[in-house]
C-alpha cells in the first residue's frame, strides 16, 4: 500500500513540475501510476490534497536545506542565517511558480481540519520557530533582552516576506519566476527580500537594545504603589 501511494505520489510531482498543478488532471495522474480512478482516491480525496501530498514533503525539504545553510552561516549575521533560513524555498519556487501559488492558496485558504493542510502548517510553524530562535541568539549575542513575543513577530514578519515574494512569482505565470522579475521592476527580486529581512531584523535588534523602554511602565506602577 506504501509503495503504491508513494507511486501515485512520484507520478503527481512529474506531471506537476512537467505541465503545471492547474493543467493536469487525476485521469492522468491515475493512468501513469497504472491504477484506476477510483483507486486512486483511496490515497488522495482529491487533486488539491495531492497537490498538499506533493509540496509538504518539498516544503519539508526546502526547510531542511535552509537549516542546514544557516548552521553553516556565521552566527554575528542574523540577516544572513535568517536569508539562509529562508531562500531554499524561494528558490524551488522559481522551477516552478504556478504550482507554489497553488500550495499557498491551499496552504492558506484550505478547508479547516484538512489532515495534509495541518502538515503543511505544522511546517510553516516549523519554519518560523527556526528563524524566532536564531533572532533570540542575535539579540543574546548583542547583550541586548530578549523578548520571546517580540522575536516570534518579527520571525513571522520575514515568513511573510518570503510568501509575498513567492506570490508575486505567480503575476505572470507562463514565464518563470527569473523571466518574470527581469520584466518588472523586481529585477534582483532576491536582493529584495534580503533587503526586507535586513529592516525587520534590525528593527527588531533595534528594540531588544533598549530594554529600559520595556521596563518603564513596571517602575511607574512601583511607583504608584509606594505613594
Amino acid at each position: 500500500m506504501a509503495q503504491k501511494r508513494d507511486r501515485i505520489l512520484s507520478v503527481a510531482a512529474s506531471l506537476f513540475a512537467e505541465h503545471g498543478y492547474d493543467t493536469v488532471t487525476t485521469q492522468e495522474i491515475a493512468a501513469q501510476a497504472g491504477i484506476g480512478a477510483g483507486t486512486l482516491f483511496l490515497y488522495a480525496a482529491s487533486k488539491r490534497e495531492l497537490l498538499l501530498m506533493v509540496y509538504n514533503g518539498v516544503f519539508r525539504g526546502t526547510i531542511a536545506e535552509g537549516l542546514h545553510r544557516a548552521s553553516a552561516t556565521t552566527a554575528a549575521d542574523p540577516v544572513a542565517v535568517a536569508y539562509a533560513l529562508i531562500a531554499p524555498t524561494i528558490e524551488h519556487a522559481y522551477g516552478a511558480p504556478g504550482n507554489a501559488a497553488a500550495y499557498q492558496r491551499e496552504l492558506f485558504f484550505g478547508g479547516p481540519r484538512q489532515e495534509h493542510r495541518e502538515e503543511a502548517l505544522a511546517l510553516v510553524r516549523t519554519l518560523e520557530s527556526a528563524i524566532t530562535e536564531r533572532l533570540m541568539d542575535a539579540a543574546r549575542e548583542q547583550g541586548s533582552t530578549v523578548d520571546p513575543a517580540a522575536a516570534a513577530l518579527a520571525g513571522r514578519s520575514v515568513f511573510a516576506v518570503m510568501n509575498l515574494a513567492i506570490s508575486r512569482l505567480s503575476v505572470v505565470p507562463e514565464l518563470s519566476g527569473q523571466e518574470m522579475f527581469a520584466k518588472t521592476a523586481y529585477a534582483d527580486p532576491l536582493a529584495q527580500v534580503r533587503g526586507q529581512v535586513a529592516q525587520i531584523i534590525a528593527g527588531y535588534l533595534a528594540g531588544a537594545a533598549s530594554p529600559l523602554k520595556k521596563q518603564q511602565p513596571a517602575r511607574e506602577r512601583k511607583k504608584k504603589r509606594h505613594v
